[in-house]
């Protein structure tokens, strides 16, 4: 919904209003990455910015969206009992 919601105000050149739509969403639903590709895109219409800031700004986003999904749980090693021949 809030994916949608973004591409309509996009489309409809309301590229403020799509961000903040898109901000929301992700606030609600951080794992969802078309929101989060969604939300580069219009960064990048809406800044007009250098360039290196503006990759800065992009990467800060991802950073953010890594720094959301769940570690792995920790390996635990166990030993096997030792197998005993049949013969």
């Amino acid at each position: 919904m809030w994916h949608e919601a973004c591409r309509f105000e996009h489309r409809c050149n309301h590229l403020h209003e799509a961000l903040h739509v898109a901000e929301q969403g992700l606030l609600q639903l951080p794992r969802y990455g078309p929101l989060w590709f969604c939300a580069l895109r219009l960064q990048e219409c809406t800044l007009t910015l250098t360039p290196t800031l503006t990759l800065t700004l992009a990467l800060a986003l991802v950073l953010a969206l890594i720094l959301t999904l769940p570690l792995p749980p920790p390996l635990t090693l166990t030993r096997s009992a030792p197998r005993r021949s049949t013969t």
